[in-house]
């Protein structure tokens, strides 16, 4: 783990500046909320290294996050973590006339979780930036401007070729719906490639090139997901909810579980903390 302050903020530049930032920064179970209007919080760059949960910005629904990069704009509220397990994340807090100038520019939705397939695109430029920052004395501007603008770039580059990937074969769509509606039966390779007419082995090229992880991995975390889920309702045994999300031996589920989320259903369960409530208005 690595943490940045800076030593020096009243020589902070008003075009481009980091007060801080952290690589890899291990987190107790729990939720973080802060930011905010009138909070004064710059833009934050956020990377996901684990299972997380981040609120949308309308405070409907909790957004699976793990191994996704998030952009916060200035004084945005900021609610995320793993009530359940520890966590870790890479983050850096940004502010000046530049960057916002840069996500004024509407490139990158803000606020949501964005699928890059993995975490290594944010983290690799998070590192370059954490390097820069601790090898000087005083931040150098338009070092720190270009390293943004290649991470911007990369980030928006790599977003359009996936939508571009995702228009031109709709057939791994299929196979990935395929899957998320049949998560409570056994996963078969043979029958979930036929969905896109594809040979097993292609599938299996094809489906991690563009989702990120290999098709049986994400079935057992799509079970798993729909699992953890289902615990809330403690009226359900843990070998009935392993049945639910198609596990036959209820060990077996545990095992995977506890794997997964760091604690067994049960831990898991007795966990849990009541659904948010939103704040009331402010005046």
């Amino acid at each position: 783990m690595q943490i940045y302050i800076d030593p020096s903020p009243a020589n902070a530049s008003g075009h481009v500046h980091i007060p801080a930032m952290g690589l890899r920064e291990m987190m107790p179970p729990g939720m973080i909320h802060h930011g905010g209007s009138g909070s004064e919080y710059p833009c934050v760059f956020m990377v996901f290294h684990g299972p997380v949960r981040v609120l949308a910005p309308d405070r409907r629904q909790w957004l699976p996050a793990e191994h996704h990069f998030i952009v916060w704009d200035r004084e945005a509220e900021h609610h995320y973590g793993n009530e359940a397990s520890a966590w870790d994340h890479s983050w850096l807090r940004v502010s000046g006339r530049w960057i916002e100038r840069l996500l004024s520019g509407n490139l990158l939705p803000l606020g949501v979780p964005i699928d890059l397939g993995s975490d290594a695109l944010p983290f690799h430029y998070m590192r370059l930036i954490c390097d820069e920052l601790r090898g000087r004395v005083r931040q150098d501007p338009d070092m720190i401007e270009g390293l943004f603008q290649i991470f911007w770039h990369d980030v928006a580059r790599h977003l359009s070729a996936d939508r571009a990937m995702r228009r031109t074969d709709s057939r791994l769509d299929q196979a990935r719906k395929f899957i998320e509606t049949h998560f409570d039966q056994p996963f078969d390779l043979a029958t979930t490639a036929e969905q896109a007419h594809l040979s097993p082995a292609h599938f299996c090229h094809c489906f991690s090139q563009q989702f990120g992880v290999p098709p049986r991995e994400y079935a057992m975390r799509m079970r798993l997901q729909r699992g953890a889920q289902l615990l809330a309702n403690r009226e359900l045994a843990v070998f009935q909810v392993a049945e639910m999300v198609g596990f036959a031996d209820a060990l077996y589920f545990s095992r995977l579980f506890r794997k997964r989320y760091g604690l067994s259903p049960n831990q898991f369960r007795r966990q849990q903390q009541p659904k948010l409530v939103p704040p009331p208005a402010r005046d």
